[in-house]
């Protein structure tokens, strides 16, 4: 390569799971150039299809950078192929990952961070703008350059519209966990841009306070988080991040697309918004208008009593359906991490069997005797973002009917795959309507006795006390 081309490799300087990264120098145009080769995996060579979908990955990348001409997003030089290695030469970044600016515990104040992200915000905005979702991002993928200036990196799993690789079954977890949206994990054919909001959300929560706003001991407790878990308020780590700023996090980490900002430039603006707000704000302290005297006669207590009865009992009442509710769900999720557990060691003991476990045949039988109960609406078994076998029930059915659980298949400490089984909230959801419909009777209840007091009040006036 270095003889027939027109780049010098000068030495390597990154490596991930199908890519070598080297710096480069650009002969023609004398300049450093990062040039990022192909690595396909020896064992690979025997499955064609998998070869050109990881093919077609790569290229995907150069083709979504490429597209994009903006300052917040690496550029792409030229796309290639030399001695049977494609490679792609793109623009050299020097300065730090996010990620190493987090791990450096370098201060940085929250203006200056939330200057970091409306640059991260712009790029992101621009590139949907030319409908390209990066679905990847996370702290190692956004460099912050000597100049102060920000870049967008690593588009390999970017969607694009009308993207030959669109073609191909784009339905499964792609990412990185801590980062993903709950739709990744949930309903990935659903996703749009505000999956991308939600992981710049995170990474922000992240650089704001030096926690993730999902994170548990163990890969399964991760993921149930991401889905169903609320981040505890920022602000509660660190008090100097503005409060518009706090609002403005957990609003992106909505777990419903439908509740976050609908745009990047949206996003942008309420972080732009925050900053003035930190700075220039100054709560006003309001005295409470002086209560007029009240008699203290029977007439006027009497009024009082079913005012307080009532909502001693009501809030007794909400707070019995809501922790019923809560009840029903935390055993079904109970039940359903013991048996998803169970299930992953199942299918870690099997493809123990190399046998097993590179017949995708035999793991696919598996499945459907597995799946063969009332409750459970698909598995999965999804190793190196790809789906190797699945069993799945009514296909027409809602996935908001569907509780999912993942955990990790794993052989002598060595993770082969991620087992993802959905079970359906038929049982939760009669459940919870019985404990709903306790409510409605109780309020009618409360109502009926506060109108009851009401009208004895009115009509038994008693002496007021002079």
């Amino acid at each position: 390569m270095e003889k027939k081309s027109n780049y010098k490799i000068l030495k390597k300087i990154g490596q991930g799971g199908m890519s070598t990264v080297y710096l480069a120098h650009d002969i023609s145009l004398d300049r450093k150039v990062a040039i990022k080769t192909l690595r396909l995996d020896p064992l690979l060579r025997s499955q064609e299809d998998r070869k050109r979908e990881m093919l077609l990955r790569f290229l995907q990348e150069a083709r979504a950078a490429a597209k994009l001409n903006h300052q917040n997003i690496v550029s792409v030089y030229h796309v290639g192929s030399m001695n049977g290695i494609s490679y792609i030469a793109m623009e050299y970044l020097e300065g730090r990952s996010f990620r190493e600016l987090m791990a450096s515990r370098k201060h940085f104040s929250v203006d200056s961070i939330v200057s970091l992200m409306i640059q991260v915000c712009s790029g992101l905005e621009f590139a949907h703008a030319h409908g390209i979702i990066h679905r990847d991002i996370k702290p190692s993928n956004i460099i912050l350059l000597q100049n102060g200036i920000v870049k967008i990196t690593d588009f390999g799993i970017a969607r694009i519209e009308k993207s030959e690789l669109i073609k191909t079954r784009d339905e499964r977890f792609m990412g990185t966990i801590y980062y993903c949206s709950p739709e990744q994990l949930t309903n990935f054919a659903a996703i749009d841009g505000r999956s991308d909001l939600f992981s710049a959300a995170v990474l922000l929560y992240q650089f704001l306070t030096g926690e993730l706003p999902f994170h548990g001991p163990s890969l399964a407790e991760t993921i149930d988080k991401i889905i169903h878990g609320s981040p505890v308020p920022p602000r509660k780590t660190n008090p100097s991040i503005p409060a518009e700023l706090e609002k403005a996090v957990l609003k992106a980490l909505s777990k419903d697309p439908r509740d976050r900002f609908r745009t990047f430039n949206e996003f942008k603006g309420a972080l732009q918004r925050s900053i003035s707000s930190g700075k220039h704000h100054r709560r006003k302290k309001f005295k409470s208008p002086a209560r007029k005297s009240m008699k203290t006669g029977w007439m006027s207590a009497i009024p009082r009593f079913p005012m307080v009865v009532g909502g001693i009992l009501l809030i007794g009442l909400l707070s019995l359906g809501y922790l019923k509710i809560e009840l029903e769900k935390k055993i079904q999720r109970k039940d359903a991490a013991i048996r998803g557990s169970n299930m992953a060691k199942i299918f870690s003991l099997l493809m123990t069997d190399q046998s097993i476990a590179r017949d995708r045949k035999i793991l696919a039988k598996y499945l459907n005797e597995v799946g063969a109960v009332p409750d459970i609406y698909f598995i999965e078994i999804i190793n190196d973002n790809e789906l190797v076998a699945e069993y799945q029930k009514n296909p027409s059915r809602g996935v908001k009917d569907v509780y999912m659980v993942s955990y990790p298949i794993s052989v002598e400490g060595e993770e082969l795959g991620l087992l993802r089984i959905g079970f359906l909230k038929a049982k939760l959801n009669k459940s919870i309507g019985r404990a709903k419909l306790l409510i409605g009777f109780g309020l009618v209840s409360i109502i009926s006795l506060f109108l009851g007091l009401l009208g004895y009040a009115h009509f038994h006036p008693y002496p007021k006390n002079e």
